[in-house]
């Protein structure tokens, strides 16, 4: 990310041009440091590398990712241009962070209009590809809103030891959703639920 994607829109208002703050921050020790610039947006977190070369890959290793699609609002000419800048970016992220463990993935995702989407569970795949990394890194807390129209979540991506807090707002459950909860995430202790969907007509998606 910090090699592959353009640093553009950093401005004086950005994360750490405080005057005469640079002293004292760069005084944290690393794992202070990283706690803190893991409440940045995902996007902000990545513009930090820019600030010295101490910082240059400390995004890398954050253990809180805040994936939100509302950091790309006016980059772009089109919502569908916005959404491929989105989607490049987190799952650059991802494959470039480090393999350190994560305490909360949060995902703030667009999907696109009902009556503009040719296939629902294709347009799902990236999200659940990210939510299942989210998975395999460990993560404790992983929350997912979904604005227009509801994600197609596939229920195979939850499997994790590790897991003790899932929220989901917005998507669509599918048969064998529940049951692989309680035979997957045998951690689990909170489970919230607003505005999904269940079906259970249908198979889940294939990603």
């Amino acid at each position: 990310m910090a090699d592959t994607i353009d640093h553009a829109g950093m401005s004086p208002g950005s994360p750490g041009r405080v005057p005469g703050a640079d002293c004292w921050i760069n005084a944290l020790p690393d794992g202070v440091l990283l706690r803190a610039i893991s409440f940045l947006d995902a996007r902000q977190l990545v513009q930090t590398c820019v600030l010295s070369r101490r910082w240059r890959h400390l995004w890398r290793s954050v253990p809180r990712i805040n994936a939100t699609r509302h950091e790309f609002d006016g980059m772009a000419d089109s919502e569908k241009e916005r959404d491929v800048l989105f989607k490049k970016f987190t799952s650059s992220f991802l494959v470039l962070r480090n393999p350190v463990p994560l305490d909360e993935f949060r995902l703030c995702y667009y999907m696109p209009d009902p009556l503009e989407s040719v296939d629902p569970d294709a347009d799902s795949e990236d999200a659940n590809l990210w939510i299942r990394h989210a998975l395999q890194s460990n993560a404790r807390s992983v929350k997912v809103e979904i604005w227009d129209d509801r994600l197609h979540l596939n229920p195979a991506v939850f499997a994790s030891k590790c897991l003790t807090s899932l929220q989901l707002s917005c998507v669509m459950l599918f048969h064998g959703f529940f049951r692989n909860l309680q035979t997957g995430c045998t951690a689990l202790e909170r489970l919230l639920l607003s505005d999904c969907a269940i079906d259970v007509m249908r198979l889940p998606p294939r990603h």
